[in-house]
């Protein structure tokens, strides 16, 4: 008989064969890329470290299956750099109970930021890992890779408890906790795999006497037997030696504070040792990761320290390549700047340093793989890795397919008109609504005016990345320090989630200029009796007041909503009405707005406030808020000196115009010398934005729906795509923009109906889209029609692929 046992074949789960483990780069932290952020596979478990803005979308692209094989995800520092996409990747979660490991003050961090993360089926078992804590796994002990912390802290606070949180939480839970300062605490981890046992020989054991079956299971299981003759035959006599277990270590050290507390720590420094018995089983390092500033990874001290470890070495910070890491939407953007590169601009500068580095040391790449099992795969692995993309390649090749379907559009694209002086500009930087999508980020925009000041309106999760890829560095910062003002049109996440990171970057902008780093906090100066939210105005706290009258909340909601149709079906009492004097007759004592240009002027409705003070306990935020409740007076009338500001400093009148959305949701109009803009934010169509618009220039109007979800778009209180366009011709607009696309036109864009015609000045709003004002009007509508049959929407398409 043969001695030859068949193996047994190897299954795949996630396109992920079994036995197979690896650490896979996410984002490499180089400029215009993800934050430093790594995943590390193991069959059918994956374990998440750190996640910055738009790693939701870049692994739904790439395939990476964070929706459903996640089994945990582990933050090394709280800020908004590291978490900054952790809400979308919790609100996709489908499970009903996800784990979250991190520094101390982990629980009061994630209520704290995620004041518009509503998921009442997903419960978050949130692990602070702690600076004192045993050397052991924090994950189940069943998993196949075990993962132990290693927190650096300066000091020994009142840490939080391990607890379960649902995602339908009251306010009040974020000021439970004490909070320890963040930047004094940073989490590394060590990912260690288990030992593989020594490979059985079969005929040794066979000559030895053992017989086939259960004893020679045994023998395979390492245990010793007893024959029928009396010998005792050992595993070691017909097994080989085990293979020891690898480990992988995640290294983040913010600053040379904390390199002081990482060349002393005894749990990671043991592993300069060629092996070292972590858990009771033999241990040898793999890779480290080091997601360490490139200032801090450049000193003679920390290149001294990493060297002693005799392992391999992956570098995540600003030294890494740039390079696009959005395929399908970069092409996009090269097919667009084909046709026009006027409106749709390639200005981007890809700087590689390609630093000299030892032999085992290297830069990382975007989905570059170290293997750690099987042990014929193991090491680096880059085939997954992005190729560069080849743009004029891609660029011919699209000119050429567009002149066979559309010869017409080459011979009258009309000519760039070029100008030395800068013009006012509106820059859309994404153009998705509720979240990204492969070829589409969330919405945010940027009107840059030619007097020199800035305002970024919305700014969903990845406009600061958004700004990246279509900008140097140099010219990001200069546009961060012009922007005097921030406008949030609600607090849905998609319209708010990517602000503290464009505020965190304009702080560090104006530092590189060396200004003083003064911090300047917002004055408090009313307070809710109820639930303690404190505000600047008295005005906002009335407004506030009115969320705990659930009762007559919803019936000014039907009130408002029946206002603006003009129905007059809904009537309020004389005691309602007498509320709603009563808050309109507060008199207001407002603080005089800043001059130092550090500190910028956040527009927007109340919640805002309460989510900007929270997340202050985390990241240095320095800003002044103002209610949007106080810019609705057209005339300004009643806060002169507010408009005054706004002229003297930035050249402009600003208008606040609350619309049909949730509450409280505000459009904005905004008029210059030269032009007045409109941005409608999300709404149903607007009787009070109609009034405030009429005459503008430019309408920026979100699209939310085709026609034919208007049920859908009445529901949610959005526009369908006809709706906007009849907003923009009552306004009688020179011409009507579309935006915040539903994800459900996948690569295409909206069909604009029956009613649209060729006529009608609409245009279509894509991701790094130039218009300037008022030159580029016309032109813009030029192409809305061969856009609709280029890019068609697919619904299908997007259904199969989700």
């Amino acid at each position: 008989e043969s001695s030859e046992i068949k193996p047994s074949p190897k299954l795949s789960i996630f396109g992920v064969q079994m036995g197979t483990i690896y650490a896979q780069v996410v984002g490499t932290g180089a400029y215009g890329n993800l934050a430093p952020s790594l995943l590390i596979v193991a069959e059918h478990e994956r374990y998440l470290f750190n996640c910055g803005e738009q790693t939701l979308r870049f692994a739904n692209e790439q395939q990476l299956h964070l929706k459903k094989g996640l089994e945990g995800i582990f933050f090394t520092h709280l800020n908004t750099l590291s978490v900054g996409g952790a809400n979308d990747v919790l609100i996709e979660h489908p499970e009903h109970l996800l784990s979250v490991y991190g520094p101390s003050n982990l629980q009061t961090f994630i209520l704290s930021t995620s004041i518009s993360l509503y998921r009442p089926s997903l419960t978050l078992d949130l692990v602070p890992c702690l600076a004192d804590a045993p050397f052991v796994p924090i994950n189940n002990h069943q998993e196949l890779v075990q993962i132990i912390p290693v927190t650096l802290s300066f000091h020994a606070g009142i840490f939080q408890q391990r607890r379960l949180f649902n995602l339908c939480y009251s306010r009040k839970h974020a000021t439970q906790f004490n909070v320890t300062d963040p930047a004094h605490e940073v989490t590394c981890y060590v990912i260690k795999t288990r030992p593989v046992p020594g490979k059985l020989d079969i005929a040794k054991a066979l000559a030895l006497g053992v017989p086939k079956g259960p004893l020679l299971g045994k023998i395979k299981n390492g245990e010793s037997i007893t024959l029928a003759d009396g010998r005792i035959v050992h595993a070691s006599d017909c097994v080989g030696d085990v293979q020891p277990a690898s480990a992988v270590i995640v290294v983040d050290c913010p600053s040379m504070d904390f390199f002081g507390l990482l060349e002393k720590n005894f749990n990671l420094n043991q592993f300069k040792n060629f092996q070292v018995e972590i858990l009771g089983d033999p241990t040898q390092l793999a890779v480290m990761y080091h997601m360490t500033p490139r200032d801090i990874f450049n000193s003679t001290r920390y290149a001294t320290w990493m060297s002693e470890f005799k392992c391999q070495h992956v570098v995540l910070n600003e030294m890494c390549s740039q390079e696009p890491i959005f395929e399908r939407a970069f092409k996009r953007r090269i097919q667009l700047n084909a046709v026009d590169p006027v409106l749709f601009p390639l200005e981007f500068n890809l700087k590689n340093e390609n630093p000299k580095l030892p032999e085992n040391v290297s830069c990382g790449k975007n989905l570059g793989i170290f293997h750690l099992k099987p042990i014929s795969k193991f090491g680096h692995d880059h085939s997954q890795c992005i190729r560069p993309v080849q743009v004029e390649q891609i660029r011919q090749e699209f000119l050429a397919e567009i002149s066979r379907k559309f010869p017409s559009l080459i011979s009258e694209k009309p000519e760039a008109e070029i100008s030395a002086k800068f013009q006012d500009e509106l820059i859309v930087l994404g153009t998705s609504g509720a979240t990204s999508t492969m070829y589409r980020a969330e919405t945010c925009n940027l009107l840059r005016l030619g007097n020199g000041g800035n305002i970024i309106i919305d700014s969903g999760e990845g406009g600061y990345a958004q700004l990246c890829r279509m900008y140097t560095e140099e010219q990001v910062d200069e546009i961060l320090r012009k922007t005097r003002v921030f406008f949030i049109s609600h607090k849905h996440p998609d319209h708010m989630r990517g602000l503290l990171v464009l505020l965190h970057h304009r702080r560090r902008a104006f530092q590189l200029e060396k200004l003083s780093d003064s911090s300047i906090s917002p004055d408090l100066q009313w307070k809710c009796q109820k639930c303690h939210m404190s505000f600047n105005y008295a005005m906002s706290l009335e407004k506030h007041n009115l969320i705990h009258n659930q009762a007559f909340l919803q019936k000014y909601w039907e009130y408002h909503v029946d206002q603006s149709k003009g129905t007059n079906s809904v009537a309020l009492t004389q005691d309602e009405i007498s509320m709603l004097n009563d808050m309109s007759n507060v008199k207001e004592d407002i603080p005089t707005l800043p001059t130092d240009p550090r500190k910028p002027i956040i527009v927007g409705a109340v919640w805002i406030l309460q989510f900007l003070i929270d997340s202050g306990h985390f990241q240095p935020c320095d800003f002044h808020f103002l209610d949007c409740s106080l810019l609705q007076d057209p005339n300004s009338t009643k806060n002169p000196h507010l408009a005054h500001w706004f002229q003297e400093n930035i050249g402009i009148k600003i208008q606040c115009v609350q619309v049909i959305h949730s509450y409280p949701a505000y459009g904005i109009v905004i008029t210059t010398p030269t032009f007045k803009f409109v941005y409608s934010g999300d709404t149903r169509p607007s009787a009070n934005l109609i009034e405030a618009g009429k005459g503008a220039t430019v309408v920026l109007h979100e699209a939310n729906f085709q026609d034919e979800m208007s049920h859908k778009a009445i529901t949610d209180r959005h526009s369908t795509v006809t709706e906007a366009m009849n907003v923009g011709s009552k306004m009688e607009a020179e011409v009507t923009v579309l935006t915040h696309f539903s994800a459900r036109v996948n690569s295409g864009v909206p069909s604009l109906g029956r009613e649209w015609n060729q006529d009608r000045s609409v245009g279509l709003a894509f991701d790094f889209q130039r218009i300037r004002i008022p030159q580029d009007i016309h032109r813009l509508t030029t192409y809305t029609h061969i856009f609709q049959q280029m890019y068609p929407s697919d619904d299908s398409r997007f259904e199969a692929e989700a």
